[in-house]
């Protein structure tokens, strides 16, 4: 009884730990780069319902001090990670500091249908006289006044994946001077892939069960998202739900059920939309008695055909056999007699 106690107990734990969630480090500020010598806060957040205190801290793939604080402060650039109890290891956040003057710095990651945020930040002391923004050398703000607006780009997408830079203007008692930060490369991630639709086949029977299921599959740092499917059929809406409508199944398929099918999720919150590709269904008619009728009267056909033909053989071998060449002598015999007879009679 203990033995299966303890087996059950540790079945339990390895169901845990193989579904348990990853770790997350929220860096404190949420900007990259910063100026080298500042101060980050990174605080290690479990999946579990309870508020971590203690977590292990990862370096550069380096296990750090064992255990710590969920909560640590560093001024060294690199790679970090963490993991709580009950949660598996975060994913990297990798801080990056920097000695230049200007300096563009953006969010960590980017998802589909989040707000892009950028802010110019500059390290020299000065009067600024001018700001601007540009993506791929192409100017998207310019401000000569509120230089502390930041540059907003709501519902990103993967089109705004791009170089982006800042400059300003900057003047002192002395001198005025043009300050350009480095490019930095922003790349919007996908909050989820491009659904595709499959069904189990493509051509069934009238009547018979037929499953499409559209598939896709969320960024594992957002699980979180809800999604809502629709299924389409040459161009009209023949179902929409909830999270869990990704699967459209239709138990007695009829041939008005031919078309030409495909289906959409949508990230409800952030109003992404991604269509699958194009499935063509053919149902195969279940009424088979009109073809078994017509396979009945060929047959019935062939063998009238074939009788008239064994018929037509065996009367032309008649004629041949009693009016053929070698029935001559015969012919001929019997006509002798025959005038005989007819002689024997005059007499």
């Amino acid at each position: 009884m203990l033995l299966w106690t303890l087996l059950v107990v540790l079945g339990l734990l390895s169901r845990q730990a193989a579904i348990a969630k990853n770790s997350v480090v929220e860096p404190s500020p949420s900007w990259t780069p910063i100026f080298e010598g500042e101060l980050v806060t990174l605080t290690c957040h479990g999946a579990g319902p309870f508020k971590p205190e203690r977590a292990w801290w990862y370096k550069n793939q380096q296990l750090q001090e064992i255990p710590s604080t969920n909560i640590i402060q560093t001024n060294q650039p690199g790679e970090y990670r963490c993991q709580t109890q009950g949660s598996s290891l975060s994913d990297p956040v990798n801080l990056v500091f920097s000695s230049d003057p200007l300096i563009l710095q953006t969010p960590y990651s980017v998802f589909e249908g989040d707000t892009l945020v950028m802010r110019c930040r500059g390290k020299n002391t000065g009067t600024v006289k001018h700001m601007a923004y540009y993506k791929n050398e192409r100017k998207l703000l310019d401000l000569v006044t509120d230089f502390d607006k930041l540059l907003s780009v709501s519902q990103a997408g993967l089109n705004d994946n791009s170089k982006y830079h800042c400059t300003r203007v900057v003047s002192s008692i002395w001198s005025t001077w043009r300050e350009i930060s480095k490019n930095v490369d922003i790349q919007v991630q996908e909050l989820f892939s491009p659904p595709e639709l499959k069904t189990t086949t493509s051509e069934p029977k009238e009547g018979t069960p037929t499953t499409l299921s559209c598939e896709t599959q969320l960024s594992p740092q957002r699980l979180d998202t809800k999604l809502h499917f629709s299924f389409i059929r040459d161009g009209t809406v023949i179902t929409s739900g909830g999270k869990k409508s990704h699967v459209l199944q239709i138990p007695d398929i009829q041939t008005k059920d031919s078309g030409s099918y495909q289906c959409e999720a949508k990230a409800m919150t952030q109003n992404i939309l991604k269509q699958s590709n194009y499935v063509k269904i053919s149902v195969k008619s279940g009424n088979l008695s009109s073809f078994n009728s017509s396979e009945k009267i060929s047959h019935l056909s062939l063998g009238f055909i074939v009788t008239q033909f064994i018929v037509v053989i065996l009367a032309a071998s008649a004629l041949l056999f009693f009016f053929g060449p070698w029935s001559k002598s015969g012919i001929s015999q019997r006509e002798t007699s025959l005038v005989q007879l007819q002689t024997t009679s005059i007499k």
